[in-house]
């Protein structure tokens, strides 16, 4: 669905009928109805294109910022005069994340097959919390688990949507 579908609630056809009938109203000759609906059709196009164009600049950066962070960590990784902590400090977290997920995990499983007894904890909190610590462990492993591959593939698919 495009920006014009989620702002005037129709196709670009539709859009264009909606104002060319509004412009009936000011316009008098068929030429010139004609000639407006052409032009606005033309107009209401060549934003799509610029909407396309825009995400997929938005596509690139995403991709270039995380590419950039790992470069800095990769920087750091190589450096002889980092410390310990700035060398594993990302290691660390990728363990207390993980290790918290896990946690969770076992928790969930254990209350399903009846191991641990349901108290009156709120299940929906839990299962609240449970989703933000499973994002921030996918992007966590994501980042600095995550192999030039994908990236490959997000380039091929940046090259293709924008040559469409």
């Amino acid at each position: 669905m495009g920006l014009i579908d989620k702002i005037f609630g129709g196709s670009i056809g539709e859009v264009v009928e909606k104002v060319g009938s509004a412009v009936d109203k000011f316009v008098t000759t068929d030429k010139e109805r004609d000639e407006l609906k052409i032009e606005l059709t033309k107009v209401i196009n060549e934003h799509e294109e610029k909407l396309k164009e825009l995400t997929v600049q938005e596509t690139d950066s995403y991709l270039k910022d995380t590419q950039s962070a790992r470069d800095a960590n990769a920087r750091i990784q190589e450096s002889d005069k980092a410390s310990w902590l700035s060398k594993n400090i990302a290691y660390c977290m990728d363990i207390l994340v993980s290790a918290v997920w896990s946690g969770f995990t076992l928790y969930l499983a254990g209350r399903a097959i009846n191991l641990i007894d349901k108290t009156s904890i709120d299940l929906t909190a839990v299962l609240s919390l449970y989703a933000t610590v499973t994002a921030v462990f996918m992007i966590s492993m994501n980042f600095h688990r995550g192999t030039s591959r994908g990236s490959e593939s997000k380039d091929k698919t940046i090259s293709t949507m924008a040559t469409k």
